[in-house]
């Protein structure tokens, strides 16, 4: 179950930190002006849909759609996930249930009915606090998931808005340039570099910031994987003392 659970989860997180490609075709499309080489480009900068802004504009509202869609996706995978752990939870139980009403049917001595008893609540004991355990970890894994994922969404969001607030201000300059007689030719030739130097600014900061998400998810997950890992210890561990004494009296016939 865990493993199942980790590999859904990692993937859609991993898959929802991803959001280079949409300024990577905003800045393609802000810095190709190969098709307006029939327009001057003094007037199409003047244009109130510019494609640069237009462009980037839409893809921030897909952007937004889509972790929309990747939060749903994980609110069901985890959904799903908690209805087949506790499906899991009860079948063992019911099968320990089954198991000692097979017992009691083989006309156990008082001892035995004694030892059985003793055995039985040991197991519940340990079976609630296994069950307790888990569902701790799964809590805490999921708001450290979720901690991480939002911080990630807000550096790229801030990433975006200087993106935004370079792209403006490299279009006042083009404007600028436009107004004092700049040759249109060099004013596109320099809104092109602008635009290649904040795309590149951008890469490289989402890099860094992908970098040391990936890492943390990483840790979170191995934290997750060892915790779990000694609640099932425990667990097993817990089970074989709480029929221990039961076995010791009844022999090969009690496993």
């Amino acid at each position: 179950m865990y493993y199942y659970h980790k590999n859904i989860v990692t993937g859609l997180v991993i898959t929802a930190l991803s959001v280079g490609a949409p300024f990577a075709a905003f800045a393609e499309n802000a810095s190709s002006t190969k098709n307006t080489q029939a327009k001057d480009f003094c007037v199409v900068i003047q244009s109130a849909d510019f494609k640069a802004l237009t462009k980037f504009g839409d893809l921030l509202d897909k952007k937004e759609e889509n972790r929309s869609e990747r939060d749903q996706k994980i609110g069901g995978k985890r959904s799903e996930t908690d209805q087949k752990r506790g499906e899991s939870e009860a079948k063992f139980e019911d099968n320990q249930k089954e198991r000692a009403d097979k017992l009691v049917g083989k006309g156990l001595t008082d001892a035995q009915k004694a030892a059985l008893a003793s055995a039985q609540i040991a197991m519940q004991s340990a079976v609630d606090t296994k069950n307790g355990d888990m569902t701790a970890l799964v809590a805490a894994y999921r708001t450290n998931m979720d901690k991480i994922r939002t911080e990630h969404r807000t550096q790229i969001d801030a990433l975006l808005t200087q993106v935004k607030v370079d792209v403006d201000a490299a279009i006042a300059k083009a404007k600028t340039d436009c107004g004092a007689g700049v040759p249109s030719t060099t004013v596109k030739a320099n809104f092109q570099d602008s635009m290649k130097a904040i795309h590149d600014k951008f890469k490289t900061s989402q890099d860094s910031v992908q970098v040391a998400t990936k890492a943390e998810v990483a840790q979170t997950v191995q934290v997750r994987k060892d915790d779990a890992m000694t609640t099932r210890h425990t667990f097993r561990d817990s089970v074989k003392s709480a029929w221990s004494s039961f076995k010791s009296l009844f022999g090969k016939k009690g496993e």
